[in-house]
Formats: structure tokens, C-alpha cells, sequence
């Protein structure tokens, strides 16, 4: 396919722009006061069972990092509020293409992906970027419309 060669570019261009590795800190883990019912614990055992905080650590980077590669995405386009007194909704449509999702950060205990969409037959696009930081100090919460706290 036409994509995948320009989707290949697209990976060594990711790869050039400093993906670095490094292994995990010894002390990274889990906290043990992260489930907040019975259900949720009994849920974790038995996904999680017999595995220590650094095993469960090891296992959610693995699970993050397999996010990346190629892949066949479909969008469905929904409008529905007009933003603007005059303006009349577009029918809703669904509409495809290919994307391509490389490592950017590859850090003990921060992960950053960067999600490429290809638009057309040339056209990349910086589509979204997911960043995973472990027990990150401080947390927005979602208040209302365009308000975080």
C-alpha cells in the first residue's frame, strides 16, 4: 500500500526526533490505596493475582506502549449544537483513513504518544497526543463548560 511507505517515513521521522528508553526506577509501584470498593480489588486480584507492585508497574508500561503502530481508523461526524444563531448542521457522516501512533517519550515513569493521521495521499497531520505520567502530583478536574479545576 501507497500509505504504509509514507507511514514508514512518518515512523523514521518519529524515531529522529529522540525516542529514548531507559529501564524503570526500582521503587516505581503501584499505590496500594488505589481501588476504592471490594469490587474493584477482587476485580484487580484476579487480573493482577500473585504479581508484586513492580510486576503490575511493568505490565500497565507494557500495555501503554502497545499502543503503538498502524492503524485503519474510522471517524463518525456528528454535529449537534449550532454554535451560532445562523448556522444549520451538517448531515452526519463516516469517514476513514489510516494513522500511525509512535513513542515520542519512553521514560520511567512518563510515556508520551504521538497519534499521525494521514489525510488524502500527502497530507500528516499532528492528530492527538496521549501523555501517561505516573502518579502525576496534581489533577484537573472537569467543572463545566471550558472551566477545569
Amino acid at each position: 500500500m501507497n500509505w504504509m511507505k509514507q507511514t514508514s517515513m512518518v515512523a523514521l521521522l518519529g524515531l529522529l526526533t529522540g525516542c529514548a528508553g531507559s529501564n524503570l526506577a526500582e521503587t516505581a509501584g503501584p499505590s496500594a490505596n488505589s481501588a476504592t470498593s471490594n469490587g474493584a480489588i477482587a476485580a484487580s486480584d484476579a487480573i493482577w493475582g500473585g504479581m508484586t507492585p513492580r510486576q503490575k508497574f511493568e505490565k500497565d508500561r507494557e500495555a501503554i506502549l502497545s499502543l503503538a503502530g498502524a492503524y485503519e481508523v474510522t471517524f463518525q461526524f456528528e454535529e449537534t449544537v449550532p454554535m451560532q444563531a445562523d448556522y444549520t448542521l451538517h448531515e452526519p457522516h463516516v469517514s476513514g483513513g489510516h494513522e500511525l501512533v509512535i513513542v515520542l517519550v519512553d521514560e520511567p515513569e512518563r510515556i508520551e504518544l504521538q497519534h499521525l493521521l494521514l489525510v488524502g495521499k500527502e497530507q500528516v497531520v499532528k492528530h492527538w497526543r496521549e501523555v501517561w505520567e505516573y502518579q502525576h502530583p496534581e489533577r484537573l478536574e472537569f467543572e463545566g463548560r471550558n472551566q477545569w479545576q
